[in-house]
């Protein structure tokens, strides 16, 4: 199958080509009636970035690579309803190979077709097969009348015959046939309107060093307003929690942007749309923080005995009854007039108002290389001032200024990679969320335990037959704090490989503002 030759062909000349090869072959045909064909992907495309992707075809679900669509993994599907998150398949090789490759991420439908296939075998003279070509019809559901018919023509060889596949592929160059460079599983992606990688919550942009910082920064800021909208619709279908995840990510970074990138844009609109964006990421919060509690529903399971494990069943059951009510409030907030009006005001801010005159824009016109190296190093010396700050008596807030000055430091990294030898900025970003990574896991040890007592104390004022669910809490709480303690010692060796001299070194040699060096050639 790996070695299959694909071209691309019309009706009529199928017709005439089945015609000729009968005329001067030995052969045998053989059809195989209509099947039905769903292909599925999450938003953000992990399968085909695997060159991957998921194919319903009447009861059966196929894992398959897309060139060829070659299944490598099958299973079973007998129910009605479509797949959608891989917990949901049985126990075995699919469902394991999914959870690696989906994550939380919901599967989506992207096509449907109706594929019928009929197959020429040539013989030779002892009547053995030498070569098959096979003729799909693809029939797409829910296109265009133009486009909604593909034909497919793909030659499989048969090992050991391989003079017999080049005669035959002279025979069709005879007939003005040649070799296709796209794929099926592209050509029906085409068909519906999808471009394969069209989203990716990874921040990718091309910047080019001499560029004006503020036409750069509107670049960025347009970038990062699309990836909101993109996530709109997902979050208020409620497909998967990655949708509004995305979007907060998208709304904090430009509050670090608008933030740290000064003197670009005028003081006066950056910190209004900051105040703005605050709100708005304020207005997600609770959801996001409930979305957490389910989806740690199982490691907070694992992390109790088993003879209490069931008394989290109605914390859970609290969880999701607010998240409910959460959603609809953020799925109100975004369909408000409130809501539109910002981002249609800060639409025609970043494509009308940027890099105005005077003292306050400043660095507009300065080349972006140099202000990125500026702003970076800056960030960076205070990552290192504060975590060298920290001892082992340090109180927790400390920590977490530490893990927000990352944040930013991170942000600002992955805005201007492209500014930069790319070998060395996925290397400092690499070590830098080893370190963020600590530190946020340990941030959010302590929000969950705060989260879990203030419910603990609930349920103890509310409930008098809450005696199960009480002592699941309290287990957790105390099974959180170890594993914060835990987290805490790791701290300084997480930072220590952080700050090395190697590192330090690289932050220099790229980010430290001279003259010449640092932009990759």
């Amino acid at each position: 199958m790996k070695d299959s030759l694909f071209y691309t062909i019309n009706f009529n000349d199928v017709r005439k080509l089945w015609r000729d090869i009968r005329a001067h072959h030995s052969c045998r045909s053989e059809s195989r009636p209509a099947v039905t064909q769903v292909f599925f992907d999450t938003f953000d495309w992990r399968l085909w970035q695997k060159d991957l992707t998921l194919i319903r075809e009447e009861n059966d679900l196929k894992l398959s690579d897309v060139e060829p669509l070659q299944p490598s993994l099958r299973e079973s599907w007998r129910r009605k309803a479509q797949p959608k998150f891989w917990w949901q398949f049985p126990d075995g090789p699919m469902k394991d190979a999914l959870q690696s490759l989906l994550g939380v991420r919901a599967l989506m439908s992207l096509a449907a077709i109706q594929k019928t296939r009929r197959t020429m075998s040539l013989l030779n003279e002892d009547g053995k097969t030498v070569l098959k070509i096979h003729h799909d019809y693809i029939h797409l559901k829910d296109v265009s009348e133009r486009c909604k018919n593909i034909h497919i023509l793909w030659l499989q060889p048969i090992r050991g015959y391989k003079n017999d596949l080049q005669k035959f592929q002279k025979f069709l160059r005879e007939r003005d046939l040649t070799k296709s460079e796209e794929w099926v599983y592209s050509r029906i992606l085409k068909a519906v309107g999808r471009r394969p990688g069209d989203y990716t919550s990874k921040f990718r942009l091309d910047l080019t060093p001499n560029l004006n910082s503020d036409k750069a920064l509107r670049m960025i800021l347009r970038y990062l307003i699309d990836v909101m909208k993109s996530n709109e619709e997902g979050i208020k279908a409620d497909t998967d929690t990655e949708f509004l995840h995305d979007f907060r990510v998208s709304s904090r970074r430009i509050r670090s942007a608008l933030g740290q990138i000064k003197g670009v844009l005028p003081k006066d609109k950056t910190d209004q749309f900051r105040r703005d964006f605050s709100i708005l990421g304020k207005s997600t919060n609770r959801l996001r923080d409930l979305d957490v509690y389910l989806l740690k529903k199982e490691q907070y399971r694992e992390l109790l005995p088993k003879h209490t494990v069931g008394g989290l069943d109605p914390f859970f059951q609290d969880v999701s009854d607010a998240r409910r009510a959460e959603l609809n409030k953020v799925k109100k907030f975004l369909k408000s007039s409130i809501y539109r009006e910002l981002m249609s005001r800060w639409e025609e801010f970043i494509d009308t108002e940027m890099g105005g005159p005077g003292e306050e824009a400043k660095n507009a016109q300065k080349p972006v290389f140099e202000v990125a190296q500026r702003v970076i190093f800056r960030r960076y010396r205070q990552v290192i001032r504060g975590g060298k700050g920290i001892h082992d008596h340090s109180p927790d807030e400390q920590l977490h200024r530490l893990r927000i000055e990352c944040k930013r430091l991170r942000y600002l990294l992955e805005f201007f990679a492209c500014l930069f030898p790319k070998k060395d900025m996925l290397s400092l970003i690499g070590q830098l969320k080893k370190l963020q990574d600590n530190l946020g896991d340990f941030n959010d040890l302590c929000v969950q335990q705060e989260y879990l007592k203030e419910y603990l104390n609930q349920i103890k004022k509310n409930r008098v037959d809450a005696l199960l669910t009480a002592a699941a809490i309290g287990g957790l709480i105390t099974a959180l704090s170890q594993k914060q303690r835990l987290v805490r010692s790791e701290f300084k060796q997480r930072f220590d490989v952080f700050s090395a001299r190697g590192n330090h070194a690289l932050f220099i040699k790229l980010f430290k503002p001279r003259l010449g060096g640092g932009a990759k050639g």
